[in-house]
């Protein structure tokens, strides 16, 4: 029998009037819901019951009057210690306290997770209230991580102060601090993505509440701007827009954006209120008497650690919290009780492309929030994002034990060199069907990713391999291994390379990484990461 997919997309659509407060008694036939400038009708619909309606009256039609209840939620909750000052970090774990108690009496489902190189599960969706209580307080009680960033911004902003060195190797170190901050941006933004694809397979709604200070959208903006300012008419001093761009993460929060609206996650930013990588502005003691941070290089600095927090909210149809507490979470709460739910059913297959979606509603005077677009992810969709993340995070996972070798020298292609690799794979893990005859048939898929030491990729490929082997193939007692061979393009220089081997018949995959360095005489060296 033919299997047949039915996807349905349900956008959370928050509606506050003109004074902020949400609007409740609309129905289905009040919102209308358009996908790439095409309307779609609204399959499923859940409204929010309003906080002084009556519960229905006994009788024997009281089956019948019960209200749907609303779908179930889970709240993740993930601090990132990489990018938080503990000033008011307290404070902030004392609300999110309140919140979660709160929640966990309406019968939310919550996890507590923290970063710091790598994300730790404090507690657990199921925990009891006072385990959920207890992970607060180790967060509380954690060193900060983000002191080492400061004395960095903090040596070179002396360094430029006092011209300690020639302008040339004040602007080298610039770019190793800025190359440095946009790793340990894209480490977290990996973590994140992890987290964020964890939560797909959770039922109901699905909540993620960032608390940090925010990231660097372009690392060591304000460096540049502050060097620009001291070495005016130096050659290379009035571009530093152009300098900080080189370091941009913006494809990668775009990136996280969508994979968030893909996995149907509302990411809540709560910005702790400070700003973690440019942590001196110009009422500092140490650059009062220069001035060499003025208010225009401020608002560098704010706008930039701000924007990466400000896009996670509003893309996913969330909220920006600064400095949050008790009574300014209030809006949070207000949200988790007063979205409404609009389902649909999208007239395609998936296909890994992002859909804009747009919701109207027939009242004037009416403001809406909603995640902006969606994307129905295919298994390859699925392997590829796996194969990206694990790149950046150096991520190896081998169930199906597969092994590869690398050729030491790599062909030369005009400018650039073909890296061979071949790839064995043994099929005693793989899932193999019978087909008669003695005869079994299976399915590998391969996903690559490559990216360069400046950050440049290519495009991820993904290759199928259908497998058609004998019995005692299948079956023998000695291993039984099947190679397959490829080459990829690379320019001279260092490179990480990322590969997923799937298993298409069956749940398991292999995800390995590797460092690879090509030089220019095609000589190829390759170290497991």
């Amino acid at each position: 029998m033919d299997s047949v997919r039915v996807d349905v997309v349900n956008v959370e659509v928050f509606v506050i009037d003109s004074q902020g407060r949400p609007v409740y008694g609309l129905e289905r036939e009040d919102f209308e819901l358009i996908v790439k400038g095409k309307p779609m009708e609204i399959s499923n619909f859940y409204a929010p019951p309003a906080p002084d309606a009556l519960p229905a009256e006994p009788g024997p039609i009281a089956l019948e009057a019960v209200e749907v209840p609303p779908p179930p939620r889970h709240i993740v909750v993930f601090v990132d210690h990489t990018n938080l000052l503990p000033t008011r970090r307290r404070e902030v774990m004392d609300s999110l306290r309140v919140l979660v108690e709160e929640r966990l009496a309406l019968g939310d489902r919550i996890m507590i997770t923290a970063y710091d190189s790598k994300v730790a599960v404090l507690s657990n969706f199921g925990d009891e209230p006072e385990v959920h209580a207890a992970a607060l307080e180790t967060i509380n009680n954690t060193a900060a991580s983000t002191f080492e960033t400061q004395i960095e911004f903090g040596r070179i902003l002396r360094c430029i102060e006092v011209q300690c060195d020639d302008p040339e190797f004040i602007l080298q170190q610039i770019n190793v601090y800025a190359e440095d901050l946009r790793h340990r941006s894209r480490m977290m933004l990996a973590h994140l993505g992890t987290v964020i694809d964890s939560m797909a397979g959770l039922p109901g709604r699905r909540s993620l509440l960032v608390v940090s200070d925010g990231i660097a959208v372009r690392p060591g903006e304000s460096l540049y701007a502050i060097y620009q300012g001291r070495y005016v008419g130096i050659d290379g001093a009035t571009r530093y827009q152009f300098q900080a761009n080189r370091y941009s993460i913006d494809y990668e929060i775009d990136e996280l954006t969508n994979l968030a609206n893909a996995r149907r996650v509302t990411i809540y930013s709560l910005n702790n209120g400070g700003v973690v990588g440019n942590p001196l502005s110009m009422s500092s003691a140490a650059v009062s008497s220069t001035q060499l941070v003025d208010n225009e290089i401020d608002f560098v600095r704010d706008t930039n650690y701000s924007a990466s927090m400000q896009e996670f909210a509003i893309n996913t149809g969330g909220r920006i919290i600064h400095r949050p507490t008790v009574e300014s979470l209030d809006v949070v709460r207000q949200d988790f009780d007063t979205a409404y739910s609009l389902g649909f059913n999208p007239d395609h297959e998936p296909d890994d492309k992002t859909r804009t979606i747009k919701v109207r509603v027939a009242r004037d005077g009416l403001k809406l929030r909603y995640r902006d677009n969606y994307t129905l992810t295919t298994d390859e969709g699925s392997a590829a994002i796996q194969t990206k993340i694990a790149a950046v995070l150096g991520k190896s996972e081998n169930p199906l034990g597969i092994s590869v070798e690398f050729e030491p020298t790599a062909e030369r292609s005009g400018r650039r060199k073909v890296v061979h690799a071949a790839i064995r794979i043994p099929v005693a893990p793989v899932t193999m069907i019978p087909v008669g005859g003695d005869k079994y048939q299976g399915q590998l898929e391969f996903t690559f990713f490559l990216e360069d030491e400046h950050g440049a990729t290519t495009p991820i490929q993904t290759t199928g391999l259908p497998l058609d082997l004998p019995g005692e193939a299948v079956s023998a007692t000695t291993p039984v291994h099947i190679t397959y061979d490829i080459g990829f393009k690379v320019r001279p220089g260092n490179h990480r390379l990322a590969l997923t081997v799937a298993d298409a018949l069956g749940s398991t995959a292999s995800t390995l990484t590797w460092n690879l360095s090509v030089d220019g005489d095609g000589a190829v060296r390759v170290t497991d990461r």
